[in-house]
């Protein structure tokens, strides 16, 4: 028995109007009619991903799949469905297939960059924004993708830059703001750091994030009382995040209070059980404190909990050229150019940031000097690899 074309209108107008449990009713109806159909098959298939029933929606649409040449459409859901269900190489390659086939379709772009942070692979959800955005420049949710990624390689000037044109088309976002103040207070740009942390304030003046961003914002102005004032009054309250208590550990040992400041850190400590980037807190307070054993120490653990992210290896190849460990140094820089897939360098002259493409496994000679792009300037290295 042919599908009933009255039939498959009903179940496309549920699709269409969000009545998606209906529409799942009607589809399914019209598949025992004719399985072999795979239209019908294919918007079962989207059916079922909106009812969240991911597995269902794979078989579907991999059955569908059998019965019709490249699909996008097809593609796109069946790549949603096998991440919901965590196979994420998978969803990956149906992606890619959506993107290759209808490079027009926006969602696609953003499916792919989104289950490649799931990879944390990073640096090609860069390559895949850098795509998407040239074709969707305004597109915010590609852009956040990119700036958390750059963020999440250490490269905290591009992350920087995107968060501010995220910013631009999201002035409502608190996350862009919150994340853009960060960004600049991680280099000590606090007076530029300060319009987005007024900004964020005003968003939502009882979330944590700028509250905190405030209290960064007076430490680095060595405001230390109005900190003081910020941070204590969050950790009156229940379960004390690692960001507040590691500030007061800082805060507590530039007041030579140390019985004080070992009692915030081992609160910190006892905060980032099972957190992949809690080394981001010590690190923090260690740094603050210039205790270089403990700062190895939480690198280390940092680049064994935090796969994917090259802030850790930035962070400890710094610390090991301060303590004249150049091999350990070499190694941290090394590991960290396979994971950005470029090496970046800093002109002290102009400031310009040069970013030399790197393939996984190749050499670079960190004993050759570079000259500057913009001034012409002799950039001896490695002095000259940004660290942030």
């Amino acid at each position: 028995m042919d599908v009933n074309d009255e039939d498959l209108s009903l179940a496309l107008e549920a699709l269409e109007e969000g009545r998606f449990d209906e529409a799942v009713k009607l589809l399914e109806k019209l598949a025992e009619l004719e399985n072999e159909n795979p239209d019908v098959l294919v918007y079962l298939g989207i059916a079922y991903v909106q009812t969240e029933t991911p597995a269902k929606a794979v078989d579907v649409l991999r059955k569908a799949g059998e019965l019709v040449e490249e699909h996008s459409v097809l593609a796109l859901f069946l790549g949603r469905a096998l991440k919901a269900l965590g196979h994420l190489h998978e969803a990956e390659t149906e992606l890619r297939r959506a993107v290759r086939l209808d490079p027009r379709a926006q969602d696609a772009w953003r499916d792919l960059a989104n289950v490649l942070v799931a990879k944390q692979e990073y640096a090609a959800v860069i390559h895949v924004a850098e795509e998407g955005l040239e074709r969707f420049p305004r597109d915010a949710a590609l852009r956040t993708l990119s700036a958390l990624s750059l963020h999440r390689l250490g490269d905290y000037t591009a992350s920087t830059e995107e968060w501010t044109k995220a910013h631009a088309l999201r002035p409502d976002s608190l996350m862009a703001a919150v994340s853009c103040a960060h960004d600049l207070l991680l280099q000590g740009l606090y007076n530029e750091a300060h319009p987005f942390v007024a900004h964020a304030s005003k968003l939502d003046d009882q979330d944590n994030r700028p509250k905190i961003l405030r209290s960064e914002l007076h430490m680095q102005r060595e405001e230390d009382e109005a900190a003081l004032k910020i941070l204590q009054a969050m950790a009156d309250g229940d379960s004390p995040d690692a960001p507040v208590l590691a500030r007061l550990a800082v805060l507590a040992h530039r007041a030579g209070n140390s019985e004080a400041r070992d009692e915030y850190i081992r609160k910190t400590e006892d905060a980032i059980v099972d957190i992949p980037q809690g080394w981001c807190a010590l690190y923090y307070v260690y740094n603050h404190l210039a205790w270089n054993d403990e700062i190895v120490d939480c690198l280390v653990r940092g680049t064994l909990d935090d796969a994917g992210s090259a802030s850790p290896w930035i962070a400890l190849a710094n610390v090991y050229t301060q303590l004249g460990k150049t091999d350990d140094a070499e190694h941290a820089w090394g590991i960290s150019f396979d994971l950005r897939r470029y090496v970046k360098i800093h002109c002290a002259s102009c400031g310009l940031d040069m970013r030399i493409p790197y393939q996984n496994g190749h050499y670079f000679d960190l004993s050759e000097s570079r000259t500057c792009e913009k001034c012409g300037q002799a950039m001896p290295m490695p002095a000259s690899l940004a660290i942030y």
